[in-house]
C-alpha cells in the first residue's frame, strides 16, 4: 500500500467500480419504475376492458349464466397472461361466478360492475406478489425479467471491476516506471555518481521532472568540478608562500642566513600573502553562502568616487598615466555598504593601474541609466583576449603572468568584486579589445540592497 502504483491501481479500480455501481443502480431503478408503471397501466386497461365486456354480457342476458366461458376466453386473449388464477367475478351477493384467486392471495383491486347505478357484480384482482415471495413463472413475467436484469448487472459490475483493476495496474505501472527510474538515479547521485542521467520520456509532467533532474545533476557536476578546482587552486596558492617560509626558516635555523631584519621582512611578507589569501577566500565563501555582512545605508556614490580618486590620481601621475574622473550631476543615492563599494572600486582601479602602461589613460565615470547607477573603469592597457573574457571573474583565473601573486594579486580580486556586487543586487561585466584596453562596468540598482 505504500507504493504509488498500488494506490493508483486501487484508485482507478475504485473509480470505475463506483461508476459501474451507480450506473447499475440507476439503470435498475429507472427500468423497474418504467416497467412497473407500464405493468400497472396495462393491467388497468385490461381490467377496464374486461369490466366493459362483462357489463355488456349482463345487459344482453340479464344474468351471469354462462359467463364462465366468456370470462375464460377473455382471459386467454389478454397479453402476457397477466391474470392466470389471479382474477375472479363475484355477483352482488359476493358469490364467485367465474375465475378464482390463489388460496394465499389477497384482493388487491375490486372494480364494481354497475347497470343503471346498481352494482351487479365485482371484478376482483389479486394483489401481485413480491418477487421474493412469488416463484418465478406463471404470469408475473415482470419480476422474472427484473431478477434477470439484476443478475446481468451484477455480472457486468464484476467483469468491469476486474478489467478496471487490470487496466489500473497497467496504467499505474506505466505512470510510475519513470518515477522508479528517477528514484534509482537519485540514489546513484547520492552515492556520488554524478554521470547518471534519466531518460526524458513519459507524460509532460514526468518529462519536465526528468529535465529538471538532469539539469540539477549538471549543476551538481559543475559545482563538484569547481570545488575540486578550488581545492587544487587553494593548495597551489598556499604551497608557494608556505614553501618559501619553510625554506627560509630552515636556512636561518641551519645558519645559512643570518637572522637579520631583511630576512624577517621577507618572512613577514609571506605571512601577509597568506593572510590576504585566507581573507579573500573567507569573503568569497561568505558571499556564496549569502552571509557576507553588509551595512547598507543610503550612499552617495559620487562622494565615494571623489574620495577614492584623489590617492589614485597621485599614483597614476607618478606612473605617467592620465587619470580622468567624470561624475554625472544630481545622482540619486543607493542603499549600499560604503566599505564594500570602496573595496570594489579600489580593486578595479588597482587592476587598471597594473595593466595600463606609461602614457596610457584610465577613466573613472559614474552615471545613471534607466533603473540603476553605473560605475565604469576603463583603461588603455593590453586588453583581454576574447577566449578569456568569460572567465575573468572566476576564482584564481589569471589571463597572464601580469596577474600573478608576484605583483600583489591572489587571483581572487575580481571574484570578490562580483560577489560583493551580487550581494548588493547589482551586476558587473567586462568588455575588452585586445591591444586597446578594457572596461569594467558595475551596475547598482537605485534604492536596492
Amino acid at each position: 500500500m505504500k507504493q504509488m502504483w498500488v494506490r493508483l491501481s486501487l484508485a482507478f479500480s475504485a473509480v470505475v467500480f463506483i461508476s459501474f455501481a451507480l450506473v447499475a443502480v440507476l439503470t435498475v431503478t429507472i427500468v423497474r419504475a418504467n416497467a412497473q408503471n407500464s405493468f400497472e397501466q396495462e393491467r388497468e386497461r385490461i381490467v377496464e376492458g374486461l369490466t366493459t365486456q362483462l357489463r355488456e354480457y349482463y345487459l344482453t342476458g340479464g344474468n351471469w349464466d354462462g359467463v364462465a366461458s366468456l370470462f375464460s376466453g377473455a382471459q386467454a386473449a389478454f397479453p402476457y397472461r397477466m391474470f392466470n388464477d389471479g382474477v375472479r367475478l363475484v355477483d352482488a351477493d359476493g358469490n364467485t361466478v367465474a375465475g378464482e384467486l390463489p388460496t394465499d392471495a389477497q384482493v388487491g383491486e375490486s372494480t364494481p360492475i354497475t347497470v343503471d347505478g346498481v352494482t351487479i357484480g365485482m371484478l376482483e384482482v389479486a394483489a401481485p406478489p413480491s418477487p421474493e415471495n412469488k416463484p418465478i413463472g406463471g404470469g408475473f413475467w415482470i419480476f422474472r425479467d427484473m431478477v434477470r436484469l439484476d443478475e446481468l448487472l451484477v455480472l457486468l459490475m464484476f467483469v468491469g471491476g476486474t478489467l478496471s483493476l487490470l487496466f489500473g495496474i497497467m496504467i499505474s505501472r506505466w505512470l510510475t516506471t519513470s518515477l522508479d527510474e528517477l528514484a534509482e538515479a537519485t540514489r546513484a547521485i547520492g552515492e556520488g555518481k554524478l554521470d547518471r542521467r534519466v531518460e526524458e520520456a513519459g507524460t509532460e509532467e514526468v518529462k519536465t521532472l526528468a529535465k529538471s533532474f538532469n539539469r540539477m545533476v549538471d549543476q551538481l557536476h559543475d559545482a563538484e568540478q569547481l570545488r575540486r578546482n578550488l581545492v587544487a587552486d587553494v593548495a597551489h596558492e598556499l604551497r608557494t608562500p608556505i614553501t618559501a617560509l619553510q625554506a627560509n626558516l630552515y636556512a636561518i635555523l641551519d645558519d645559512a642566513y643570518p637572522m637579520t631584519k631583511t630576512e624577517i621582512a621577507g618572512l613577514y611578507e609571506q605571512t601577509r600573502t597568506l593572510s590576504r589569501l585566507v581573507t579573500d577566500l573567507h569573503e568569497i565563501a561568505q558571499a556564496e553562502a549569502r552571509q557576507l555582512p553588509l551595512n547598507c545605508k543610503p550612499t552617495d556614490l559620487g562622494g565615494i568616487i571623489e574620495e577614492i580618486a584623489a590617492p589614485f590620481s597621485v599614483v597614476a601621475e607618478s606612473k605617467e598615466i592620465a587619470f580622468a574622473v567624470a561624475i554625472a550631476p544630481a545622482l540619486p543615492t543607493v542603499l549600499a555598504d560604503k566599505h564594500r563599494i570602496t573595496q570594489v572600486i579600489n580593486n578595479l582601479l588597482s587592476n587598471a593601474l597594473r595593466h595600463t602602461p606609461e602614457g596610457g589613460k584610465i577613466t573613472l565615470a559614474v552615471g545613471r541609466s534607466a533603473s540603476d547607477l553605473q560605475i565604469s573603469i576603463s583603461d588603455t592597457g593590453e586588453g583581454i583576449a576574447p577566449e578569456h573574457l568569460p572567465h575573468v571573474f572566476d576564482r584564481f583565473y589569471r589571463v597572464d603572468s601580469g596577474r600573478s601573486r608576484d605583483m600583489g594579486g591572489t587571483g581572487l580580486g575580481l571574484a570578490i568584486v562580483k560577489a560583493i556586487i551580487s550581494a548588493h543586487g547589482g551586476q558587473v561585466s567586462v568588455s575588452s579589445d585586445l591591444g586597446k584596453g578594457t572596461c569594467m562596468l558595475v551596475s547598482l540598482p537605485v534604492g536596492a540592497t
